[in-house]
């Protein structure tokens, strides 16, 4: 996999590119703002980019601005957020608008390189990878109903909570993929 890391922090960009680069993948670029990414996509083509939300210069939405600017000029694009931060002005109508090959996860809560690796392969298989507090923050806080330990099947798609990270994914149904093996569909 052909990976973009856009984050304003040199040492996370580092750290991220080494774990990646030990578990097979190809680290082809880093930024650190918004039009530095938009530009490495574009020059690159990876098959999906990283992105933090809050980047230079004024550190508020920049990334999440980049994401819906990478997801209009490359639709094939995965986009992982990867972020500290919750963001809904730009992230509501990409979920809305596309959700396929996209993700939003927040930083403090990818406790396991495994979380990372598996949530990038969903993406770039055409998934769906949403923290929890994502979707709660995205519906205004209000909780959200998901059968946790199986699959909801809905229109020859999945959605699913997965029991040990509490991620929702979604995506079409004969790709599942789940570390627990009780919980991989079966066609």
């Amino acid at each position: 996999m052909r990976i973009v890391i856009a984050d304003d922090s040199g040492l996370l960009r580092a750290g991220l590119a080494n774990l990646l680069v030990e578990a097979g993948h190809d680290v082809v670029g880093h930024a650190s703002d918004g039009e530095e990414v938009v530009a490495l996509v574009k020059q690159e083509s990876p098959d999906v980019a990283i992105l933090d939300i809050r980047m230079p210069p004024t550190f508020t939405y920049e990334g999440a601005r980049a994401a819906a600017e990478l997801r209009a000029q490359h639709p094939l694009l995965g986009i992982l957020l990867l972020s500290q931060s919750l963001e809904s002005r730009y992230v509501t109508d990409m979920v809305r608008n596309q959700p396929e090959r996209f993700g939003y996860l927040l930083k403090d809560r990818v406790v396991d390189v495994d979380v990372l690796l598996e949530a990038l392969e969903t993406i770039t298989t055409g998934g769906t990878v949403l923290d929890p507090e994502v979707v709660s923050h995205l519906l205004g806080g209000r909780g959200v109903f998901v059968l946790v330990g199986g699959f909801e099947q809905l229109a020859g798609d999945y959605v699913a909570a997965d029991a040990a990270t509490g991620y929702l994914v979604a995506g079409p149904w004969d790709q599942v993929k789940s570390p627990d093996p009780a919980l991989t569909a079966q066609q």
